[in-house]
């Protein structure tokens, strides 16, 4: 049996032998805005190609990942848009991508490849991480899932 009593500001529920008292508040003051968020940017170790996706190695600099080394398992850090090959990078955390070089199956996830090639074609060995959704053929939703090693 379920009792409901409400008095003034407070709410009270009996559920059998528990009894629970709810405080009701009225709405805080608006906080300040915030600041929007950003991606980090990583100095990089290598030249690394527009559309391909990024790791971290072991000294924290940004390479291309590799479904195949398992030292990127679990440092995905995003997809970076833009060549680049000297000085820092802010690879893509998780957002909308257009190309119009692409042409993906819209029935099937994208997946990290060697190299950091997007693909659909899951690997059979090292680790497996859905990275992407395709949205069109031409169009993804990039955003890093969990990783299984393989």
């Amino acid at each position: 049996m379920t009792n409901f009593n409400l008095i003034s500001e407070e709410l009270t529920l009996q559920f059998q032998d528990e009894i629970i008292t709810l405080q009701l508040a009225a709405q805080g003051i608006q906080g300040p805005s915030g600041s929007g968020g950003s991606n980090p940017a990583y100095p990089v170790a290598e030249s690394i190609s527009a559309l391909r996706v990024c790791a971290l190695n072991a000294s924290n600099l940004l390479v291309l990942a590799d479904c195949t080394n398992p030292d990127h398992a679990f440092r995905l850090v995003g997809l970076q848009q833009t060549a680049v090959s000297v000085g820092s990078a802010t690879p893509l955390v998780s957002g909308i991508v257009s190309d119009s070089n692409w042409a993906w199956d819209g029935s099937r996830p994208i997946w990290l490849g060697s190299l950091g090639f997007l693909t659909q074609v899951p690997p059979a060995s090292g680790f497996l991480v859905q990275v992407a959704t395709p949205l069109t053929p031409t169009t993804i939703h990039f955003e890093i899932q969990e990783t299984t090693v393989l």
